[in-house]
């Protein structure tokens, strides 16, 4: 809408509108109207921060479920295809007699891959903590797994980090774009 200051007997007026929704305000009575309007609408934005501050961390942990399928994916290929962990470095070979075992049933002998029966892969999921996402698996193996091979089989690689950080950047978005701009600022 817009604004024009004329003086209405002798006194600074503003005609604030267009047709017939056009209203004549005082000078004083429509900043003080601005005001209020501005500070309410400052007090909204602020409840809606608060409220997503205190729901963050359960929004986080709603929307790693819905793409945990993807990340996990990710994981699951790199150490299922190059036996490699998430810090980069291979997970090693395989003892000669596991070796013979798996050659018998017809599995990937070449290098580790943490996968045999695929309890551990299928037990795998990312957790929210802290506001990160963390990999982990419900395997009855895992801390063994652990043991053997060290953290670095439940940590994301390089790529993976840059899935991980371009989803965080677009539930970032979409986080703001829900928070709308619910400042009105009309002058």
């Amino acid at each position: 809408m817009l604004g024009f200051f004329i003086y209405f007997c002798n006194v600074p007026t503003l005609l604030y509108g267009t047709g017939l929704g056009t209203r004549v305000y005082p000078t004083w009575e429509f900043q003080q109207q601005s005001k209020n309007y501005i500070v309410a609408s400052i007090e909204v934005y602020i409840g809606n921060l608060e409220g997503l501050a205190d729901n963050l961390q359960q929004k986080l942990e709603v929307e790693a479920l819905a793409k945990s399928g993807n990340l996990l994916s990710l994981v699951k290929q790199r150490l299922f295809n190059t036996g490699i962990a998430g810090d980069g470095s291979s997970l090693g070979s395989y003892h000669s007699s596991t070796i013979e075992y798996k050659k018998r049933k017809g599995r990937r002998s070449s290098f580790v891959t943490l996968r045999d029966e695929g309890d551990w892969y299928r037990g795998m999921f990312i957790k929210v903590e802290n506001q990160e996402l963390l990999l982990n698996s419900k395997d009855w193996k895992t801390p063994k797994l652990i043991g053997m091979y060290g953290d670095r089989i439940l940590e994301f690689s390089i790529e993976e980090r840059v899935a991980v950080e371009n989803w965080l950047d677009a539930f970032e978005t979409k986080l703001i774009n829900d928070l709308g701009s619910s400042i009105d600022i009309e002058i």
